[in-house]
């Protein structure tokens, strides 16, 4: 009968090397219980424990945090009425045509842009907004129309492009955008 290969393997490790081995062999499984079982659950608790104690100090702290946090509020709420209405807050729905009219000619002659004509259309309701589409016609150079265009969009938000075509103009020098855009504003009353 031939000796099996590991009871030949141990009787010639010496014992020395055998024990070196064991304990590395149990160093390794240390360390991983380490890392992947405890580390993660100490993480944990150190996390809980840090909440804690914020907690508890914006507890004693009370009123101070409560003026801090009311003024964050009130900036954040200007914001979203500063998205919701555009550069059009404050304009009565009486004046919101010449409004947009006055706004686009001024963007227009900013960017030398020629302003061939707009025409409002017949607003309509949706939801709680009121959509007020306009037909616009400009022309000019591409880059000029581009800036045109990022200047209208940032000051007369909330804005959706409904249709846009872009065309040569008789000289090939300009083009001319012929564009419908329709302006949100929140139904009187909504959000105020």
């Amino acid at each position: 009968m031939t000796p099996d290969p590991i009871d030949r393997l141990l009787r010639d490790v010496e014992p020395r090397t055998l024990a070196l081995a064991g304990a590395a062999l149990l160093l390794i499984s240390i360390l991983v219980g380490v890392l992947y079982g405890i580390k993660p659950v100490w993480s944990q608790y150190t996390g809980l424990k840090e909440k804690h104690q914020l907690a508890e100090a914006g507890l004693s702290r009370g009123n101070e945090n409560t003026a801090d946090t009311i003024a964050a509020l009130t900036r954040e709420v200007d914001s979203l009425r500063d998205r919701l209405y555009g550069g059009a807050a404050g304009v009565p729905r009486r004046q919101i045509e010449s409004f947009v009219v006055d706004l686009l000619d001024q963007i227009s002659r900013r960017h030398g842009i020629d302003l061939l004509g707009i025409t409002p259309d017949v607003p309509t309701s949706i939801w709680m907004f009121e959509e007020l589409p306009y037909s616009v016609k400009v022309e000019g150079s591409f880059f000029a129309i581009h800036r045109w265009f990022y200047d209208v969009e940032k000051e007369l938000r909330p804005m959706v492009v409904k249709r846009f075509q872009l065309t040569p103009s008789r000289d090939d020098r300009t083009v001319i955008l012929d564009l419908r855009v329709v302006a949100y504003r929140a139904t009187e009353g909504v959000g105020t």
